[in-house]
């Protein structure tokens, strides 16, 4: 029969401690990097709010872009134009001017 060799109670030990201290290691990296994480994951959040309430204001404003593009094109602001910038006055329209 073959005799098995023991092997030092020291070194198992020893080894146990060596595995216990990576562990401990890596669960402090990971925690480390986690919270990391976190405070990154709050900035985007942040961010991206800000990003949508910019994108909800630029919405707001091309539906009014919209509304002044359908306005321009009406007959009452071709009018409202022709009287304030040009003097313009239908033939049957009498125009006062106050006096300087």
């Amino acid at each position: 029969m073959r005799r098995r060799k023991r092997k030092p109670e020291g070194g198992s030990k020893a080894a146990l401690a060596v595995i216990v201290g990576i562990v401990l290691i890596l669960a402090v990296t990971v925690s480390v990097k986690g919270r990391a994480l976190q405070q990154k994951d709050q900035v985007y959040a942040a961010q991206e709010q800000q990003l949508q309430e910019r994108i909800a204001e630029e919405q707001k404003r091309t539906g009014e872009l919209q509304e002044q593009k359908i306005y321009v094109q009406t007959k009452e602001y071709i009018e409202k134009i022709a009287k304030e910038k040009l003097s313009l006055v239908y033939p049957d329209e009498i125009l006062f001017k106050a006096g300087d």
